[in-house]
């Protein structure tokens, strides 16, 4: 389309300078239309570059953080685990002092049962003496009479 411009221009008088300096004038016209286009390419990718920036700063903390993060769930997990452990022994000690006090109140209870048939003999036998006593005391008071 140029060439034919071009032509129908130096058919139509004009000289092969004139075209010449039009074409130039038009062409540092795309030119500074290109730089300008280019400058402005160049502030998008300027701040586009430091968007990017300011995400990988953001990205390297937050792995930072999830790092730390992860270190503190292993710890807890443990200290978790550790604490469950130390609360399953205490529920078998729980258990074994459960069995042995049921174990020693059924001992205390026989012991008393046999306190108490002791005692009762005790009172029986107690009985019995003073009955001898004083049966004793008569048949002695007897012959005195």
């Amino acid at each position: 389309k140029q060439w034919y411009q071009r032509r129908v221009a130096i058919t139509a008088g004009e000289s092969g300078a004139d075209v010449l300096k039009e074409q130039i004038e038009s062409l540092e016209e795309k030119l500074s239309s290109l730089r300008q286009q280019n400058a402005e390419l160049e502030e998008q990718l300027r701040r586009k570059n430091d968007e990017l920036e300011q995400i990988q700063k953001n990205y390297s903390e937050s792995t930072a953080e999830l790092s730390e993060m992860k270190l503190s769930h292993e710890k807890l997990t443990e200290s978790l685990a550790e604490t469950k452990s130390q609360i399953d022994e205490m529920d078998t000690e729980k258990t074994q002092f459960s069995e042995e006090i049921t174990h020693l109140k059924s001992e205390n209870l026989r012991l008393l049962e046999k306190s108490k048939i002791s005692q009762e003999e005790i009172l029986v036998a107690e009985e019995k003496l003073k009955k001898e006593k004083s049966t004793d005391c008569d048949s002695a008071l007897i012959p005195l009479l």
